[in-house]
């Protein structure tokens, strides 16, 4: 059996009908499941994800003068 991860989703969360909302390092989806299925008509897909959100707010934290330093790195890591 194959299936799409969205439909796994709904599944795992316990409806056969649901939207699902993926959100990556650099890409958002969202997707309607209905009766178990992907409908593909409904799969939008935005560049507004963690990575570049976290990236955006960095560069506009520096350009107020505000450094934001890791709480943890890795040895030789700069």
């Amino acid at each position: 059996c194959v299936a799409r991860t969205p439909e796994l989703a709904a599944i795992a969360a316990g409806r056969v009908t649901a939207l699902v909302l993926e959100m990556g390092a650099f890409q958002s989806i969202s997707c309607a499941v209905v009766d178990g299925t992907v409908h593909p008509r409904s799969v939008q897909g935005s560049q507004l994800a963690c990575g570049n959100l976290a990236r955006l707010f960095e560069q506009q934290l520096g350009q107020k003068g505000t450094v934001l330093e890791p709480a943890c790195s890795l040895p030789g890591a700069r």
